[in-house]
């Protein structure tokens, strides 16, 4: 490898990292926040699992036309995707005062996560050595537990903080996912300046078109009703948590931050 491909290489891995740090953020805040302000919109257990419910469809029907696409049009053009669609869904829960509208930026969320990860998992497969594929794949993961940590820890002290203002829910939920809404941004500047194409030569020849298979459609089943019905264990969790124990916020936070 040269010193210019290798500085290149070590630039679009740098910035991919930032990008995942950042987009991260709200990742462990939304588990906790998201039940309790869809039941102050009013929704039901049943609309609250849907909530969670809507990321693991968008993926499942997405992600298996989505490499081919990758291999089409490149991956950059996906990656940018995913990040403003996480960016739309950090200002849909800003303004989002009704159960249509959290819905709505679920699912926004749930596309911009289906593009994001494949096209970084695959960015990080084109630029990285032979011999230290793992430790790339890895620093991917480590900056998406990393901002998911700081970010969540972030959110819970702004939330006791914006609680004592005397702030209402909805007033607290908009200005939480409005500093949200800043680290999104900055996870979408860090990959438009420096996360460019890598594509490889080889995967820019025309891609035969293939049917989809009935056992991917089996299999795109199964992953979602699968993914589904462990999504909404959680928020069901919070749910009962809040109506048969009559748990407040601050003590639903401290049971999200129990060792695990």
């Amino acid at each position: 490898m040269s010193r210019s491909s290798g500085l290149s290489r070590s630039r679009t891995l740098t910035m991919l990292w930032r990008a995942t740090f950042w987009v991260s953020f709200p990742f462990g805040i939304l588990a906790f926040v998201l039940p309790i302000y869809g039941r102050e919109l009013g929704a039901t257990a049943l609309e609250v699992g849907g909530f969670f419910s809507a990321v693991s469809l968008v993926p499942v029907v997405v992600r298996p036309f989505l490499g081919r696409a990758l291999d089409r049009w490149g991956r950059r053009p996906f990656l940018l995707l995913g990040l403003v669609g996480y960016a739309v869904a950090m200002g849909l829960f800003c303004l989002a005062d009704t159960v249509l509208l959290l819905t709505v930026a679920r699912f926004v969320q749930g596309l911009g996560q289906a593009f994001l990860w494949l096209s970084a998992y695959t960015i990080v497969a084109d630029v990285a050595d032979q011999t230290g594929r793992g430790h790339d794949f890895g620093i991917i993961d480590e900056a998406t537990n990393r901002g998911a940590i700081i970010g969540t820890t972030a959110g819970f002290f702004m939330w006791l903080g914006l609680e004592n203002t005397g702030l209402d829910g909805r007033q607290i939920w908009f200005w939480l996912f409005a500093a949200y809404l800043v680290p999104s941004l900055l996870a979408l500047w860090s990959g438009w300046r420096g996360v460019w194409e890598t594509r490889p030569q080889a995967a820019m020849q025309p891609v035969e078109n293939r049917p989809v298979s009935g056992q991917l459609l089996a299999l795109m089943g199964i992953v979602f009703v699968t993914g589904a019905s462990s999504a909404m264990v959680w928020p069901l969790l919070m749910v009962f948590l809040q109506d048969a124990l009559r748990a407040d916020v601050d003590a639903l936070m401290w049971a999200t931050c129990r060792p695990r």
